[in-house]
């Protein structure tokens, strides 16, 4: 019975021990630098985020933050490289839609059960746009052009088995058409086909094609949200017309599994407070990134991200992949 006793003593000892230098772990973070880790080539939207967001989360954290680019695999490269890190909030991933999409086509192999989520911290808004010599002036011209010749018309969007993909297939089952999907492996190519007359219509966000919708070379027909959006009180949402269809590409932060709970809402915080600073604000503001709001907590992402990975799921099964 003695010896029982000194093993549950030294078992609790262990365990008061672990947690003081837990604690310890935490009331010192950060420690050092932080690697922000980007899945994507620079001069990407996930790029411009990370390093957007980089100086004003600096000055919060008082720590300098660095943006490592780790292209490859849709972002699951850089994703893995966080997990062959330490717990410990020194290494965060600034990841997309892409991500459930990766999971539910499998093309990598951890779940949302190998990483702890921060935050979102953005979340675009799509549209499906023409050109400006389209014979379509309505979202309702091309749907019922389509209705009658289904797999005619081709539509862009960048990267084959990818997020756009599976909105496309998405946003064409809610409108009941087929259009052939045409992937590609930019977005700067994407639009000079549908410059040059080579798309019936693509699937992009609002920021990348500012410019355009400026100029006149091409239009939206409709933007794929719950509402009408700031700036085109003509355009018509998804909802409007009865298409349950209106998730756009969206960015945020995940870290390795086991990361203490306390240092993850420190990092949760200082995103949130380093998304009010005035110029990383006027970022999002010329990206057309404040049509809808993007930031959710640790809760609210972890829950978000689960109901994307089954919705994908079920789509990629649909496709095929």
């Amino acid at each position: 019975m003695k010896n029982v006793h000194k093993v549950l003593s030294l078992i609790a000892a262990i365990v008061i021990t672990l947690g003081m230098v837990v604690n310890a772990a935490a009331a010192d973070y950060p420690n050092g630098n932080i690697e922000l880790v980007v899945g994507w080539g620079a001069g990407g939207g996930t790029d411009r985020f990370a390093r957007s967001i980089a100086e004003p989360l600096s000055k919060v954290l008082g720590a300098n933050v660095v943006v490592v680019n780790m292209p490859g695999a849709s972002g699951a490269v850089g994703g893995d490289y966080v997990l062959q890190q330490a717990a410990d909030g020194q290494t965060i991933w600034a990841m997309t839609s892409n991500y459930p999409v990766n999971v539910a086509a499998k093309k990598t192999p951890y779940g949302l059960d190998k990483y702890d989520t921060v935050v979102r911290m953005q979340h675009d808004t799509a549209s499906l746009s023409v050109a400006k010599a389209s014979p379509f002036e309505t979202i309702d011209e091309l749907v019922a052009y389509a209705k009658k010749h289904p797999g005619k018309l081709t539509v862009g969007g960048t990267g084959s088995a990818s997020f756009d993909e599976v909105m496309v297939a998405l946003a064409m089952e809610a409108m009941g058409i087929d259009m052939q999907y045409v992937p590609y492996e930019s977005a700067g190519k994407m639009h000079a086909a549908m410059l040059g007359g080579h798309l019936d219509c693509l699937f992009d966000e609002f920021g990348p094609l500012g410019g355009y919708f400026k100029d006149g070379s091409m239009r939206p027909l409709v933007v794929l949200n719950d509402t009408r959006v700031n700036g085109f009180p003509d355009l018509p949402c998804t909802k409007e017309k009865g298409w349950n269809v209106n998730i756009g590409i969206w960015r945020g932060i995940l870290v390795k599994k086991g990361t203490d709970p306390a240092i993850i809402k420190t990092l949760a915080d200082a995103f949130k407070k380093a998304g009010e600073d005035a110029k990383y604000l006027d970022i999002v503001k010329q990206s057309c990134l404040d049509l809808r709001p993007g930031y959710l907590g640790p809760e609210d992402f972890n829950a978000f991200l689960g109901n994307e990975i089954s919705m994908f799921s079920s789509t990629m099964k649909k496709l095929g992949f």
